[in-house]
Formats: C-alpha cells, structure tokens, sequence
C-alpha cells in the first residue's frame, strides 16, 4: 500500500482554504456523480471553502462541461470549472494564432473550442498548410484517417526545418467507469505520435505543447481564479498519480489520492516515482 497518511474529508475542509479536484474518477463517471461528491462539495460550500474542478477534458467548453454537471446533481458556479480545453482559447490569443489554420483531432464539439478563439478548421483530406495541430478526443472523428493526416503532416514540417505546435490538453491515457470498464483518452494519440517521429527522427523532439494536468497552465488557472497567493492552503484531489498528483507535487501544492478513479490504494510505493502526501478511500465514507 501507498506509504502516505490517510486522512478524512473533514481534514482537507479544516486545513485547506481551496481545493482542487479532478472531475472523471473522483467526482463523477459516465455514470453520474459518485457517492458523496455531491454531498461533500456541499459540505465545502458550507464550511466557507473555495473549491474548483480541473479537468483535462477538451470535449467541451467550460460552459458546456458546467452544464452537464449540473445535470448529474451538482450545484456550483460555472467559474468553478476550469477545463485544459478551455485553456485553448487562451493559448491561441497568447500565441498569435487567432487567425491560424488548425488541424483538429476530435469531434464538432472540440472543433469550437478552437473557433472560439478565431481559428480556422481544415479537413483532413485537404491539402491546405497546417499551422496548430490539436489533439482534443479520442472519438467523433475517423481516428485511422485522422492521426495519418497528423503523422504525414508532422513529418513534412520535420522535413521542411518547421515545427508545428501540437496542442494537447489532455494527457490522460485511460479513464475508468464505475462498472470496471476503462477507456483511451487523449494522451493515447500523443503516445502513438511520440512513438512514430522517434522512429523517424530519433534525435529530434517532438513540438508538444500541454496545457492539462501535471503540466502547470492549469493549476496557474486555477490559482488565478481562486484569488489565493499562497499555495501551502491549496490541496489537489486526484485518482491518477501521474496527472493529478504529479500535477500537484510539481506545481508545490499539496496531493490527496483518492481510491475512487485508476489509481489503487492498494499499490506498493515502491512501483511508482510519484506519491501523494495523503490517501483518500473516497468521500462516502
């Protein structure tokens, strides 16, 4: 097992001004919320802490993603979600991109998310020069025809001395359902394209650009719209050690591992490089 304390719910209300937390394997599954999220931020609210979600979801807009949570029972302000793919309309204005021809792997709903900052969609099949290539989900497109597209792409600009930005708000490899069932993400595709321009060009480095967890742009976010400067009140409570926890540790905040998402309790420290400084079973307890 983990070599971390394990504390209770009520500690992290008693010794923390504002929790993070992450949404899919901690709050909530394809399934709805999960016992005693609910209840828990509600007891949040109650006590007078600030909490916010962050998610590496880039399926859809914040106001979207608020939306849906509403519909599984939760109550909190749109502020209080802050998602990597709602990052991309910053990064897009920050960079100069507003104006930038993207080449977007997902479905119509992620294809918003770079309109909304004023980028230009292309097809696939279309031979039209490539400025940002965006990998936002692993569904709703032609998976096959669409990462061939962004690999031959890729390699071109490789070829050519010209490095393309390649966006990837979400990190995550797997997901997990309530019923057992797991699922790829996201960070399937940057897997498979990292392994395919190594083989091509071993001594180059593919241009990715994060923006999710355990990268830094979004606890940044998070902090911002906290209002906190100071990160020893600031807890993260997450199911992935290599994305929430290792997010956390990095950015110097504090890591509760719960036992509700991919990461088991159960597992020896001595398998992993990253630990929380506390484990939580769950909050229904």
């Amino acid at each position: 097992m983990i070599a971390a304390p394990r504390i209770s719910k009520e500690f992290l209300a008693a010794n923390y001004e504002t929790i993070f937390f992450d949404a899919f394997g901690v709050l909530m599954d394809a399934n709805g919320a999960l016992p005693g999220a609910i209840e828990y931020l509600d007891y949040l609210i109650a006590k007078g802490r600030q909490f916010f979600i962050l998610s590496n979801g880039s399926l859809y807009s914040d106001r979207v993603s608020h939306q849906k949570c509403l519909e599984r029972g939760f109550d909190f302000p749109e502020l209080n979600y802050i998602s990597s793919g709602g990052l991309i309309e910053d990064w897009v204005s920050d960079n100069g991109y507003g104006d930038a021809n993207f080449m977007v792997l997902g479905p119509d709903t992620s294809y918003d998310l770079v309109k909304a900052a004023g980028g230009k969609i292309i097809d696939f099949s279309a031979r039209q020069h490539v400025d940002v290539i965006v990998l936002a989900h692993q569904s709703g497109f032609d998976f096959v025809r669409g990462m061939d597209a962004a690999i031959t792409v890729i390699f071109a600009a490789q070829q050519r001395g010209e490095r393309i930005p390649i966006l990837c708000p979400n990190t995550d490899i797997i997901y997990p359902n309530r019923n057992g069932e797991f699922g790829i993400t996201a960070g399937s595709m940057i897997a498979i394209l990292q392994k395919a321009f190594f083989l091509r060009f071993p001594d180059a480095e593919l241009p990715l650009v994060f923006l999710g967890k355990p990268h830094a742009p979004i606890f940044a976010e998070g902090m911002r719209r906290s209002g906190n400067p100071d990160k020893g009140t600031v807890v993260m409570i997450g199911d992935q050690l290599h994305t929430d926890i290792k997010g956390a540790n990095d950015f110097g905040i504090d890591s509760v591992l719960i036992g509700t998402g991919i990461t088991s309790l159960d597992f020896s420290q001595n398998a992993h490089d990253v630990l929380p400084n506390y484990v939580l079973p769950n909050f229904d307890d």
